[in-house]
Protein backbone atom coordinates (compact mmCIF):
# COMPACT_ATOMS: atom_id res chain seq x y z
CA UNK A 1 0.00 0.00 0.00
CA UNK A 2 2.99 2.25 0.50
CA UNK A 3 3.68 2.88 -3.17
CA UNK A 4 0.14 3.88 -4.12
CA UNK A 5 -0.24 6.10 -1.10
CA UNK A 6 3.14 7.79 -1.46
CA UNK A 7 2.63 8.27 -5.20
CA UNK A 8 -0.77 9.92 -4.70
CA UNK A 9 0.57 12.17 -1.96
CA UNK A 10 3.65 13.03 -3.99
CA UNK A 11 1.62 13.91 -7.11
CA UNK A 12 -0.84 15.93 -4.99
CA UNK A 13 2.02 17.91 -3.46
CA UNK A 14 3.48 18.50 -6.94
CA UNK A 15 0.13 19.82 -8.17
CA UNK A 16 -0.25 22.00 -5.08
CA UNK A 17 3.24 23.38 -5.63
CA UNK A 18 2.44 24.08 -9.29
CA UNK A 19 -0.77 25.87 -8.30
CA UNK A 20 1.13 27.83 -5.66
CA UNK A 21 3.86 28.72 -8.15
CA UNK A 22 1.26 30.08 -10.58
CA UNK A 23 -0.50 32.00 -7.81
CA UNK A 24 2.78 33.50 -6.58
CA UNK A 25 3.41 34.67 -10.16
CA UNK A 26 -0.03 36.25 -10.41
CA UNK A 27 -1.30 33.54 -12.76
CA UNK A 28 -4.17 31.08 -12.48
CA UNK A 29 -3.20 27.43 -12.89
CA UNK A 30 -4.69 25.80 -15.95
CA UNK A 31 -5.34 29.03 -17.86
CA UNK A 32 -2.00 29.47 -19.64
CA UNK A 33 -1.21 27.65 -22.86
CA UNK A 34 2.30 26.85 -23.97
CA UNK A 35 3.85 28.73 -26.83
CA UNK A 36 5.84 31.80 -27.73
CA UNK A 37 3.56 34.12 -25.75
CA UNK A 38 3.57 32.05 -22.53
CA UNK A 39 4.81 33.96 -19.47
CA UNK A 40 8.29 32.95 -18.32
CA UNK A 41 6.89 32.31 -14.84
CA UNK A 42 4.39 29.79 -16.23
CA UNK A 43 7.14 27.97 -18.09
CA UNK A 44 9.26 27.90 -14.93
CA UNK A 45 6.32 26.58 -12.89
CA UNK A 46 5.62 23.94 -15.53
CA UNK A 47 9.27 22.85 -15.50
CA UNK A 48 9.15 22.59 -11.73
CA UNK A 49 6.00 20.46 -11.69
CA UNK A 50 7.46 18.29 -14.42
CA UNK A 51 10.58 17.60 -12.37
CA UNK A 52 8.49 17.01 -9.26
CA UNK A 53 6.18 14.53 -10.99
CA UNK A 54 9.11 12.75 -12.63
CA UNK A 55 10.69 12.26 -9.22
CA UNK A 56 7.36 10.90 -7.94
CA UNK A 57 7.15 8.50 -10.86
CA UNK A 58 10.71 7.25 -10.32
CA UNK A 59 10.05 6.68 -6.63
CA UNK A 60 6.72 5.02 -7.44
CA UNK A 61 8.35 2.70 -9.95
CA UNK A 62 10.77 1.36 -7.35
CA UNK A 63 8.02 0.96 -4.75
CA UNK A 64 5.63 -0.60 -7.27
CA UNK A 65 8.26 -3.17 -8.21
CA UNK A 66 8.46 -4.18 -4.56
CA UNK A 67 4.68 -4.45 -4.33
CA UNK A 68 4.50 -6.40 -7.58
CA UNK A 69 7.01 -8.85 -6.16
CA UNK A 70 4.59 -9.38 -3.26
CA UNK A 71 2.06 -10.81 -5.72
CA UNK A 72 -1.71 -10.26 -5.83
CA UNK A 73 -1.89 -8.81 -2.32
CA UNK A 74 0.62 -6.11 -3.30
CA UNK A 75 -1.22 -5.41 -6.56
CA UNK A 76 -4.56 -4.98 -4.84
CA UNK A 77 -2.96 -2.81 -2.18
CA UNK A 78 -1.36 -0.53 -4.76
CA UNK A 79 -4.59 -0.14 -6.71
CA UNK A 80 -6.77 0.61 -3.71
CA UNK A 81 -4.40 3.06 -2.10
CA UNK A 82 -3.83 5.01 -5.31
CA UNK A 83 -7.53 5.37 -6.03
CA UNK A 84 -8.58 6.21 -2.49
CA UNK A 85 -5.79 8.58 -1.52
CA UNK A 86 -5.78 10.35 -4.89
CA UNK A 87 -9.52 11.01 -4.79
CA UNK A 88 -9.63 12.15 -1.17
CA UNK A 89 -6.48 14.25 -1.59
CA UNK A 90 -7.84 16.02 -4.67
CA UNK A 91 -11.18 16.77 -2.97
CA UNK A 92 -9.49 18.09 0.17
CA UNK A 93 -7.04 20.26 -1.75
CA UNK A 94 -9.77 21.56 -4.07
CA UNK A 95 -11.95 22.58 -1.12
CA UNK A 96 -9.08 24.38 0.61
CA UNK A 97 -8.25 26.30 -2.56
CA UNK A 98 -11.91 27.18 -3.16
CA UNK A 99 -12.31 28.39 0.44
CA UNK A 100 -9.19 30.55 0.15
CA UNK A 101 -7.67 28.56 3.00
CA UNK A 102 -4.58 27.46 1.15
CA UNK A 103 -1.09 28.65 2.09
CA UNK A 104 0.72 28.72 -1.25
CA UNK A 105 4.14 29.45 0.24
CA UNK A 106 3.91 26.54 2.67
CA UNK A 107 2.69 24.25 -0.12
CA UNK A 108 5.57 25.32 -2.35
CA UNK A 109 8.11 24.67 0.43
CA UNK A 110 6.48 21.30 1.13
CA UNK A 111 6.51 20.40 -2.58
CA UNK A 112 10.19 21.27 -2.86
CA UNK A 113 11.02 19.27 0.26
CA UNK A 114 8.97 16.33 -0.98
CA UNK A 115 10.73 16.36 -4.34
CA UNK A 116 14.12 16.43 -2.65
CA UNK A 117 13.17 13.65 -0.23
CA UNK A 118 11.61 11.61 -3.04
CA UNK A 119 14.75 11.94 -5.15
CA UNK A 120 16.91 10.77 -2.25
CA UNK A 121 14.50 7.91 -1.46
CA UNK A 122 14.34 6.87 -5.12
CA UNK A 123 18.12 6.86 -5.34
CA UNK A 124 18.44 4.81 -2.15
CA UNK A 125 15.72 2.41 -3.26
CA UNK A 126 17.39 1.99 -6.65
CA UNK A 127 20.70 1.21 -4.93
CA UNK A 128 19.02 -1.32 -2.63
CA UNK A 129 17.17 -2.79 -5.60
CA UNK A 130 20.44 -3.20 -7.50
CA UNK A 131 22.04 -4.97 -4.54
CA UNK A 132 19.03 -7.26 -4.12
CA UNK A 133 18.94 -7.98 -7.85
CA UNK A 134 22.66 -8.82 -7.86
CA UNK A 135 22.29 -11.15 -4.86
CA UNK A 136 19.22 -12.77 -6.42
CA UNK A 137 21.06 -13.35 -9.70
CA UNK A 138 24.06 -14.79 -7.87
CA UNK A 139 21.83 -17.14 -5.86
CA UNK A 140 19.89 -18.11 -8.99
CA UNK A 141 23.18 -18.90 -10.72
CA UNK A 142 24.25 -21.09 -7.79
CA UNK A 143 20.91 -22.90 -7.78
CA UNK A 144 21.14 -23.42 -11.55
CA UNK A 145 24.66 -24.86 -11.22
CA UNK A 146 23.52 -27.19 -8.43
CA UNK A 147 20.51 -28.25 -10.47
CA UNK A 148 22.69 -28.97 -13.50
CA UNK A 149 25.09 -31.02 -11.36
CA UNK A 150 22.23 -32.98 -9.81
CA UNK A 151 20.59 -33.40 -13.20
CA UNK A 152 23.85 -34.65 -14.69
CA UNK A 153 24.21 -37.15 -11.85
CA UNK A 154 20.66 -38.38 -12.31
CA UNK A 155 21.17 -38.59 -16.08
CA UNK A 156 24.37 -40.63 -15.60
CA UNK A 157 22.58 -43.05 -13.24
CA UNK A 158 19.68 -43.37 -15.68
CA UNK A 159 22.06 -43.94 -18.60
CA UNK A 160 23.95 -46.62 -16.63
CA UNK A 161 20.70 -48.31 -15.65
CA UNK A 162 19.55 -48.23 -19.29
CA UNK A 163 22.86 -49.66 -20.44
CA UNK A 164 22.63 -52.41 -17.82
CA UNK A 165 19.10 -53.27 -18.94
CA UNK A 166 20.16 -53.26 -22.59
CA UNK A 167 23.18 -55.48 -21.84
CA UNK A 168 21.04 -57.87 -19.84
CA UNK A 169 18.42 -58.03 -22.60
CA UNK A 170 21.08 -58.62 -25.24
CA UNK A 171 22.60 -61.41 -23.16
CA UNK A 172 19.21 -63.09 -22.69
CA UNK A 173 18.45 -62.75 -26.39
CA UNK A 174 21.81 -64.28 -27.26
CA UNK A 175 21.09 -67.19 -24.95
CA UNK A 176 17.65 -67.73 -26.53
CA UNK A 177 19.13 -67.63 -30.04
CA UNK A 178 21.81 -70.09 -28.98
CA UNK A 179 19.22 -72.46 -27.44
CA UNK A 180 17.09 -72.21 -30.57
CA UNK A 181 20.02 -73.15 -32.79
CA UNK A 182 20.97 -76.04 -30.57
CA UNK A 183 17.39 -77.28 -30.54
CA UNK A 184 17.07 -77.03 -34.32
Amino acid sequence: MASGTSYAICQTVCSAGWTACYAASGLVAGTVTAGAGAPVAAIACNAGVSSCMSACAAKFGVELAAEAAAGPVGWASAGLSTAAVGTVGAMYLGKRIADGDFDTQAAFVKAKTTVQNSAVAAHQAAQKGAVVAKKTLQRSSEVAKDTVKKGAGVAMKAAKASADVATSAATKMKEKVHRWRVAS
